[in-house]
């Protein structure tokens, strides 16, 4: 696996750290200071590696890069999580529209849940083909909404979560 980025143009660095983690935000893989050099190789075995760069110099570190994601062999990934949940109360109508994960192995299907406090599924979870759904008729009530993309690798994490009221 070889990474290169660009060097910070902020300020003197002394050494870069890598954040790498074997799912979006882990660092299960490992921290790796690698000096002062924009590049690094090593060997891995296949899959996803989920990457951060951090620079550092005499007053600490900085903050972490945006996360990329670097494949090794045929992996399959699971993915990560689908974003900027939205929902629309129209009546008993309920619309929600998310984004598709960016990283993973798909086609993806997406697992609608919905709870009756945050966190919960204990009252629906709809695995849907599209990255919408309306739902009409629903009754009256507070639900606690996420979605999860599913694809060949499992499962991913939860989307944001909306809250849904319906008079």
């Amino acid at each position: 696996m070889g990474l290169t980025w660009r060097a910070s143009p902020q300020s003197i660095v002394s050494n870069y750290r890598l954040i790498v983690g074997t799912s979006s935000g882990g660092t299960q893989a490992g921290l790796f200071d690698v000096g002062a050099v924009t590049s690094f190789t090593a060997n891995a075995p296949a899959g996803a590696f989920f990457v951060r760069v951090v620079a550092m110099n005499a007053c600490g570190l900085g903050a972490p890069s945006a996360e990329t994601v670097a494949f090794v062999g045929a992996a399959v990934v699971p993915p990560g999580a689908a974003f900027g949940l939205e929902r629309a109360v129209s009546g008993s109508t309920v619309s929600l529209t998310w984004g598709p994960p960016s990283v993973g192995t798909g086609p993806f299907t997406y697992r609608v849940e919905a709870g009756s406090a945050s966190g919960l599924s204990n009252l629906a979870s709809l695995v849907l083909p599209t990255p919408s759904f309306v739902a009409p008729g629903v009754p009256p009530g507070i639900y606690y909404v996420r979605v999860r993309a599913i694809g060949a690798g499992g499962a991913g994490p939860a989307s944001n979560e909306v809250v849904v009221v319906v008079p």
